[in-house]
């Protein structure tokens, strides 16, 4: 054979075989793209079924006509005995304040006959049986609009009978100067609570929470007792203005789609104000002992260090030191417990 068809021959073969090459590195490319594609298409669509899911779940928590239950449950023997352990202590006072500001909202929305000028909430006492709770589910959401953190919402099944439990309402007539007033006594109350709540990454952990009935609780047993020289009870419809007030009341402002609304923050720092204006307190009567077993007629008592016996502007030299003693004293006192 001659060399030169030989070479020519073999530029050829090689030619050919990089064309295949070519056109099957072309395939593998188109095939590795669209599985590329496809991957990124899967991803797109999980991430999109989960958030569907996670705004259909929040949509459930916040709907009436879902039952947590139904979602997750478990049983509230421990929260039963959460609640009776702290009731006397903590959670009866919170649970009074919360429900005093929600009945002078609603009382002073109530329509009055002619008869009456207003009617006010005297005192409420909850009795020292904390509610029972039948069942309960909780599940992660979103917290409270607008600008929702990490929250979590939760459902309580609540039988409360509450046989010490009463409230005063002090009624204004119109043509007497005297103020009537009824004591509600020995209400029940049974229904489905919803809660619903923000976790925050500083005391006291939890921000905006909200709570609503999902459907309007059976309220039962109420009974309504005159006091003063007045029985408004007498009256055409008193009795039954309180009790249907009271329905209307829970029925309108604390069943779902309306929240009752408090931002823990704020109870908190409260309760640490209170604290603190009752440490001063305890102070100021510490001294105040100190200082008569010493014969000292005003000031601080002796034996404290220097500073302090002065408020932070005159330690640092730039507070008033023509200020009258009696008035340094009421200073450091205040000043002095952190």
């Amino acid at each position: 054979m001659h060399p030169q068809v030989t070479a020519g021959g073999e530029r050829g073969a090689v030619q050919d075989l990089g064309d295949v090459i070519g056109h099957v590195g072309l395939g593998l490319v188109v095939m590795l793209s669209l599985l590329y594609l496809g991957h990124i298409d899967r991803t797109l669509r999980t991430a999109a079924a989960a958030e569907a899911a996670a705004e259909a779940q929040h949509a459930a928590c916040l709907d009436p006509r879902v039952s947590l239950q139904a979602l997750v449950s478990e049983p509230a023997g421990w929260l039963n005995a959460m609640l009776v352990s702290g009731w006397e202590s903590a959670l009866r006072a919170y649970v009074t304040e919360l429900a005093r500001e929600t009945i002078d909202a609603s009382l002073v929305e109530l329509e009055l006959p002619k008869t009456f000028r207003s009617v006010r909430l005297q005192d409420l006492s909850l009795g020292s049986r904390p509610p029972f709770v039948r069942s309960v589910a909780c599940i992660a959401s979103a917290g409270p609009s607008p600008q929702p953190r990490d929250g979590c919402t939760a459902q309580a099944d609540v039988d409360w009978e509450a046989p010490t439990a009463c409230a005063t309402l002090a009624f204004q007539l119109a043509n007497v100067a005297s103020q009537p007033r009824l004591r509600l006594r020995r209400a029940r109350l049974r229904g489905t609570v919803r809660l619903h709540w923000e976790w925050i990454p500083t005391y006291p952990y939890i921000g905006r929470l909200k709570c609503s009935f999902v459907r309007p609780p059976e309220v039962s047993d109420i009974a309504v007792e005159p006091l003063g020289n007045v029985d408004v009870t007498s009256l055409p419809g008193i009795g039954t203005l309180v009790r249907d007030g009271i329905r209307e009341s829970i029925h309108t402002q604390l069943c779902l789609p309306q929240w009752v609304e408090t931002d823990v923050r704020t109870t908190a720092a409260a309760a640490a104000a209170a604290a603190k204006k009752a440490a001063i307190r305890e102070y100021q009567k510490e001294c105040a002992v100190a200082e008569r077993a010493a014969g000292v007629p005003s000031g601080l008592p002796t034996g404290l260090p220097a500073q302090a016996t002065a408020s932070p502007s005159e330690a640092d030299g730039t507070g008033d030191a023509a200020a009258p003693e009696g008035d340094k004293g009421k200073a450091a006192a205040a000043s002095y417990p952190e």
